[in-house]
């Protein structure tokens, strides 16, 4: 008859007058395989608590993450926007095209600035027909009413107010847009939010270990008599957390897996949206994933916090069946 033969137990010799056992590499190995695969057996022999719990855990994570990949999507579009600093000069409509060369021209002898690119009329109502809705109203009008515009680049933003002023004043040109106090205010709002997320990131990966050390509490405390037994061998306390914590361990890893996947679904439940918004806008941004980061960190942000849930719980109970005992 085969009998599964069980880890040896490490113990404490000093404390239950055994001899002291030091185990050899080999044996260490078989006691953390051991315990867990015994500590996965036992969440899978309750398949309705542990995916409750499971659930919980996931939702902890997954508001986390989804936080993330939208600072991760905000920080695309402020970089889009911050890297597009450019003024637009709009010219006289009465100008012609020599004096608008003569006026890039003007522009680029100025300093502080980096480069003056002429758009022409032409190219401006061909870009307007290319947004939607613009095509049927701009083929009513008899001759093209747009101006030429000079895209100038700063060299450096913080100038960008100055040059504007001094552009502004420039005789021939008609209007400046300059779009640095939005983009002062886009920057400063996702400072707030990702200020947010990482307050809204610490109170769910709290909440994430609460949970964790509450469900392996009470597993610990079902289980108080097994425990006393292993104690009276001479288990040591190493011996005897261990599962519990690789039942942490498990808990974090399958629900940062299960966050993953709602977030997966998240975001291709979105994409087609997004991408339908930014065409009718003419714009080119594409709704991303949690990348590589989230991947990778999800899983380790699950594992880290399930284990420490699980060793503030054990040895919390541990302490107090100490002093009950």
């Amino acid at each position: 008859m085969n009998v599964r033969r069980k880890p040896p137990v490490e113990t404490r010799g000093a404390e239950r007058n055994v001899v002291p056992t030091r185990l050899s590499w080999a044996a260490r190995k078989e006691q953390h395989a051991y315990a867990a695969l015994s500590s996965l057996g036992r969440l899978i022999a309750r398949p309705g608590g542990t995916l409750l719990t499971l659930l919980v855990l996931a939702l902890a994570l997954l508001l986390p993450l989804l936080l993330a990949t939208t600072l991760r999507n905000v920080a695309q579009l402020e970089a889009s926007i911050g890297a597009s600093s450019d003024l637009m000069a709009f010219l006289d409509p009465a100008r012609g095209a020599a004096d608008a060369e003569a006026e890039a021209k003007a522009l680029r002898a100025l300093p502080g600035i980096a480069k003056v690119e002429l758009r022409t009329p032409e190219q401006g109502l061909a870009e307007l027909k290319r947004l939607a809705g613009f095509g049927p109203a701009l083929a009513l009008l008899p001759d093209n009413p747009l101006p030429f515009v000079l895209t100038v680049t700063p060299r450096d933003d913080a100038e960008s107010a100055a040059l504007a002023k001094t552009i502004a004043a420039r005789p021939g040109v008609d209007l400046v847009r300059d779009d640095a106090g939005w983009r002062a205010r886009l920057r400063a709002i996702a400072a707030l939010a990702r200020r947010l997320a990482a307050v809204a990131a610490a109170l769910f990966g709290l909440g994430a270990l609460l949970v964790v050390g509450n469900t392996i509490r009470v597993d610990v405390a079902g289980r108080r008599d097994e425990i006393q037994v292993m104690q009276v061998v001479g288990a040591t306390p190493a011996f005897v957390r261990r599962p519990f914590l690789y039942a942490g361990l498990w808990y974090g890893l399958a629900a940062a897996l299960i966050a993953l996947a709602g977030a997966a679904a998240v975001f291709v439940a979105l994409a087609p949206a997004v991408a339908s918004v930014s065409a009718s806008y003419g714009a080119g941004f594409a709704l991303q994933g949690p990348g590589w980061a989230g991947v990778i960190g999800t899983p380790a942000a699950g594992i880290v916090l399930g284990w420490l849930g699980a060793r503030v719980a054990v040895a919390f109970e541990l302490a107090r069946g100490a002093r009950a005992g």
